[in-house]
């Protein structure tokens, strides 16, 4: 026989185990077939005295390398001390803490190529039988089986579970924002539509001066230019989600950018002062952007700073070079944005309050798209905001060559 364990890692010496069967020992024809690996010990010299065909399977080794050599072959190297101290306990007492417990211990043990596994091992004592030649030793069958799989199967299984919790997690929460946009987005759209309805209907009945009728035509079409922008924003969000949120950039005079936002200011409710510190160069100056996105930007940061202030107080609108870039900051006099608000109001859907407190109108895709736009742009859109004293929001553009 060939020992296994080699000089350095062998056990100590022990008289050699005589044959046995598994009928000698009571176990009979279920030895053999039983699906787990199934091993019978003789803890008086330590050996291996019957290993069956799982037991192949599990370890690597034939019934007949396995036979007669030290149990030590299935034990790792840093537990042997441990294996050799119960080994011996067991053969004095018939008694241990492997063999008297009521659940299989789960222990590393060693495969036939030095590797290391994880395993659930049961061990019962075997009647000794009437044989004179038995008798003097003490067996131990011990039922092996491989945890491995199952720790590895219970690991992917905590991360499936921890994956589909989480798509759960998201579902509810995409579930929720759906009911809310719904409710949200037929609220914003329908005080418009109902508005642009019954002044149609008035201009309908044909009883009004044009003058009257002037006015109300322009009425409609500031309705429906808020309708537009709401519908709009939502197509944008929804080519954000799908990442197909592409941009025309090229140079863009910056003259130009700032008379297109000195119309769309004097659309601006709450009368609200528009101060422009424009740097004289700047207005030479082109940036290479997306005109129709960056206005979107500029537009949306300016409505906010009217919406989110007491009528009459100033916005400012400051734009300056910045090395090779263009700095665009737009800024107001209101009450501030709390801490715990900072990140909200970039959220989709996530809306600001007025300067009573209420939440403004708007399905609140505004901040979300514009820091979108701005870092397609390779630049923050930044604020910095301060308690009763206003809020500024601002980003660069690169200077076109």
């Amino acid at each position: 026989m060939v020992d296994l364990l080699g000089e350095t890692n062998a056990a100590p010496p022990a008289l050699p185990s005589p044959a046995v069967r598994a009928e000698d020992l009571g176990i009979g024809i279920l030895f053999e077939v039983i699906r787990d690996a199934a091993i019978v010990g003789d803890a008086t010299t330590g050996h291996i005295v019957l290993w069956n065909p799982a037991a192949e399977r599990l370890f690597g080794y034939r019934a007949d390398e396995a036979i007669g050599q030290s149990l030590e072959i299935l034990v790792p190297g840093a537990l042997r001390e441990r294996h050799r101290t119960g080994l011996a306990a067991f053969a004095r007492t018939g008694r241990g803490p492997l063999v008297d417990g009521d659940e299989p211990a789960v222990l590393p043990t060693s495969h036939r190529d030095g590797g290391e596994m994880t395993v659930e091992l049961s061990l019962t004592p075997l009647s000794v039988p009437e044989r004179p030649s038995l008798a003097a030793h003490r067996y131990v069958l011990a039922l092996i089986r491989d945890a491995t799989a199952r720790e590895r199967l219970a690991a992917e299984r905590e991360v499936v579970y921890a994956a589909a919790q989480a798509a759960a997690d998201r579902l509810g929460k995409l579930v929720d924002l759906k009911a809310g946009f719904t409710a949200m987005a037929a609220h914003e759209l329908g005080t418009p539509v109902a508005t642009i309805r019954g002044l149609v209907d008035i201009l309908a009945a044909g009883d009004l001066a044009e003058p009257e009728q002037a006015a109300l035509l322009a009425a409609i079409r500031s309705e429906t230019d808020l309708v537009h922008r709401l519908v709009a924003d939502v197509e944008a969000a929804a080519a954000v989600e799908r990442d197909d949120f592409g941009l025309q950039p090229h140079p863009v005079p910056v003259a130009l950018m700032l008379a297109e936002l000195a119309a769309f200011a004097q659309t601006l409710p709450g009368d609200h002062p528009i101060r422009e510190s424009v740097d004289e160069s700047v207005m030479m100056t082109r940036v290479f952007a997306d005109p129709q996105r960056i206005g979107q930007v500029l537009r949306n940061l300016l409505g906010n700073a009217s919406k989110h202030t007491p009528p009459g107080t100033t916005i400012e609108l400051r734009v300056r070079e910045d090395g090779a870039r263009v700095r665009i900051d737009v800024a107001d006099e209101g009450q501030g944005i709390p801490a715990g608000d900072l990140e909200r109001i970039f959220t989709k859907f996530g809306r600001g309050r007025d300067a009573e407190g209420r939440r403004t109108p708007g399905v609140g895709l505004g901040l979300y798209l514009s820091r979108r736009i701005i870092e397609a742009h390779g630049s923050e859109l930044t604020v910095t905001t301060r308690p009763g004293e206003g809020t500024t929001f601002g980003f660069h553009l690169e200077i076109a060559a």
